[in-house]
């Protein structure tokens, strides 16, 4: 594959391999899956070949579980065609894959809790004492030889091969199915989500072990929604959105921002439709219940118990506040309007933000403003660059305590763009917040949608710009928007 990387030996002791000499080793042409009415994969094509990592990835309901079960036999192919090594095929049955040389690992492991680990390893493939027609298992060996591939492959923490599967935890069973997988895998090892229930260490000692199956010459893929846990390893990454497939690039082709980034976008499509099609549902009730609640407050009189009365009209009209602010969201979400453009100073950008900011939300003193004002100016929907500026400067705030600041920054870069950053100085986030802060519906508080950071990653990406996030817990955290250098 031109353009394609390897790894040097320095880097991790296996040999550079020359992938343009090797020829696929399985493929799945144009292939499509229905359930009922539902299409779950439309003509999609998948490749793998010898000695290669395929990162198979995509959002939740994109297809990736659908293509492998279609692939091993576990769903019918409507159309498409199926070939291995170069060869026309269909598989009846996993255990046809399997005697292909196919192993997978499914995201329900596919392991039986009343039987031992040594029975679960060779599940399929028991070694036998002796020949037909009495063909007993052999315990011990099995026994034995599981406890060297655990050694092998550095599992050193799985229990003895006696054991009832039913014993395991949920990452000594994921460790259990990978490692069968690896071991018995002759052509391709297929993994569904392999790291879901594994430690850091498990995930590190699990790519390690990927490398070596390449090394070996198998085709492996890793089918994941994390972009991120796939990239040091992977050769080649397919997304599916929807069903279809989306790309198909070189790992020295795209970088991580790269992936995540239309990931996150595949991701606001299916959302976008969603949220309009719940906010027009919820409309117009609410409106009917706050004015209700309203005539209720203003033109009724309560003689007896009317301070409870009013208390608990204030706080209804206050959530229904909360819900109908919650619709305006799911609104703005689904409404991707077309970009109305000008020529605004940051300074200014940042000013008009500052001053729309509400004063219960955020004390003018705490905002430490510096904008250098020889930066370029910037091209931009001035209304939704605002927006973007004040829901991260709120977000600031609402994440730090009342009597610490939140600094507003900008620079330019060395290609002519523009950055701005609002920082806090309060609780920070974990790193499994960080990667999701931008996901819709996600959010750290306690009231809310989320909704808000979604609609900032996707305004700055119409604009051609990215958005990063820098923090770590009890640190603050820091949002920078980089704008890209206005074309002449």
């Amino acid at each position: 594959m031109a353009g394609d990387i390897t790894r040097s030996e320095s880097s991790s002791g296996i040999r550079p391999i020359d992938r343009q000499s090797f020829a696929p080793v399985l493929e799945m042409r144009a292939i499509t899956v229905t359930f009922k009415r539902v299409v779950a994969l439309d003509r999609a094509d998948f490749t793998v070949n010898e000695a290669e990592v395929v990162a198979l990835i995509g959002n939740s309901g994109a297809g990736k579980s659908t293509l492998i079960k279609a692939l091993v036999g576990l769903l019918p192919v409507a159309e498409g065609q199926i070939f291995l090594d170069g060869r026309h095929t269909v598989f009846g049955s996993p255990q046809e894959a399997r005697r292909s040389g196919i192993e997978t690992v499914y995201q329900d492991l596919a392991l039986l809790d009343e039987l031992t680990i040594a029975r679960n390893f060779f599940l399929g493939c028991e070694p036998l004492l002796m020949r037909w027609p009495l063909h007993p298992l052999s315990h011990r060996q099995m026994v034995s030889r599981t406890e060297e591939v655990f050694h092998a492959l550095g599992m050193t923490d799985m229990p003895s091969p006696r054991r009832l599967v039913s014993q395991l935890s949920g990452g000594q069973r994921q460790m259990l199915a990978i490692a069968r997988a690896l071991h018995f895998g002759r052509r391709v090892i297929l993994l569904d989500e392999p790291t879901a229930a594994l430690s850091d260490n498990h995930v590190e000692l699990i790519l390690a072990q990927i490398e070596r199956a390449r090394a070996r010459g198998l085709g492996v893929v890793f089918v994941t929604h994390k972009a991120h846990e796939v990239f040091s390893v992977a050769d080649r990454f397919v997304v599916l959105d929807r069903g279809r497939s989306l790309i198909s690039v070189p790992r020295g082709q795209t970088s991580l921002n790269e992936l995540e980034k239309l990931l996150i976008s595949s991701r606001f499509t299916m959302v976008q439709e969603m949220a309009a099609a719940v906010a027009h549902q919820f409309r117009n009730p609410l409106g009917i219940l706050r004015v209700s609640a309203e005539m209720l407050r203003d033109d009724f009189e309560v003689s007896d118990r009317r301070e409870q009365y009013d208390k608990l009209l204030i706080m209804i009209i206050d959530e229904l506040g909360t819900l109908e602010t919650l619709i305006t969201n799911y609104l703005d979400f689904a409404r991707q309007r077309q970009l109305r453009c000008v020529r605004v100073s940051v300074a200014a950008l940042v000013e008009d933000a500052v001053a729309q900011v509400s004063d219960s939300s955020v004390e003018r003193s705490r905002l430490m403003v510096d904008i250098p004002q020889q930066l370029p100016a910037v091209f931009v929907d001035e209304d939704l660059m605002q927006q973007v500026l004040v829901n991260l400067i709120t977000n600031a705030a609402e994440a730090s305590e009342p009597d610490q600041p939140v600094a507003i920054t900008a620079g330019g870069d060395a290609s002519g763009g523009v950055w701005m950053s609002v920082q806090d100085f309060g609780r920070g986030m974990d790193e499994r917040t960080r990667k999701m802060v931008f996901n819709p519906f996600f959010s750290t508080k306690t009231r809310g949608t989320g909704l808000g950071l979604s609609i900032v990653h996707r305004i700055v990406e119409q604009h051609g710009g990215r958005i990063e996030v820098l923090s770590e817990v009890e640190q603050g955290t820091t949002f920078i928007v980089s704008l890209p250098a206005e074309e002449q």
